[in-house]
């Protein structure tokens, strides 16, 4: 174990595999009686351990394998999300700070598996869409101007646009910018939320070097 109390790879790969079976039964069981709301909940389970896929080594045997499941369960979730939203007009504003929480993690999951390696393996329009949409669904979930979810979704807005919009996936496309080839973590101490926090850590870091000023 590391010093931020982080698994060994090896551990970690097994423990995902074990808590993703463990997900599965759940389901089973919970199936003849899931409600949209608990198969959203579900489903916002399941991408949140597999965003444990951001803390692999490159060099582990099933690196690429875990990244295709975070793909799945990113995916999986928003588009539970956006159909909850579609059949239920006007729930989204009332999401909990959970539900929010993992839609902005998806985002910024689907913002650097698109501009990575990784986007030869998955479909780049359709994960242009999902982001597009991701974004819009967190300003619907805000309630007042300048609130924590308008301007979440104002930094992943503009992380996509510095970023590339979904089109610098590795071939031969510049990488000097935040938004590199690596998928690979700095800041690794907030656990499955460390994504979040390291993406924007990253785009302050891009704000504050173009000589836009202090973010405080």
């Amino acid at each position: 174990m590391d010093p931020v109390g982080l698994v060994s790879d090896e551990q970690r790969s097994i423990m995902s595999d074990f808590m993703a079976r463990d997900l599965e039964e759940i389901e089973e069981k919970l199936k003849p009686d899931t409600s949209v709301i608990t198969f959203l909940y579900l489903r916002a389970a399941g991408l949140h351990f597999r965003l444990s896929a951001f803390f692999d080594s490159p060099d582990s045997p099933d690196y690429q394998a875990h990244l295709f499941s975070l793909w799945q369960a990113t995916s999986s979730f928003l588009e539970c999300v956006f159909d909850l939203n579609k059949f239920a007009s006007g729930l989204l504003p009332h999401a909990s700070n959970y539900i929010l929480q993992m839609i902005v993690a998806a985002g910024f999951a689907l913002l650097k598996l698109l501009n990575s390696f990784f986007a030869d393996r998955i479909k780049l329009a359709y994960g242009r869409e999902l982001f597009l949409k991701a974004i819009q669904a967190v300003r619907t979930i805000s309630v007042a101007t300048n609130d924590l979810p308008s301007r979440l979704a104002e930094v992943l807005a503009q992380m996509w646009k510095s970023g590339g919009s979904g089109l610098r996936n590795g071939h031969g496309h510049d990488h000097s910018g935040w938004l590199a080839d690596s998928l690979q973590l700095k800041n690794r101490c907030r656990m499955s939320m460390s994504l979040v926090y390291d993406s924007v850590w990253r785009w302050r870091e891009e704000f504050q070097a173009k000589g836009r000023g202090n973010l405080e």
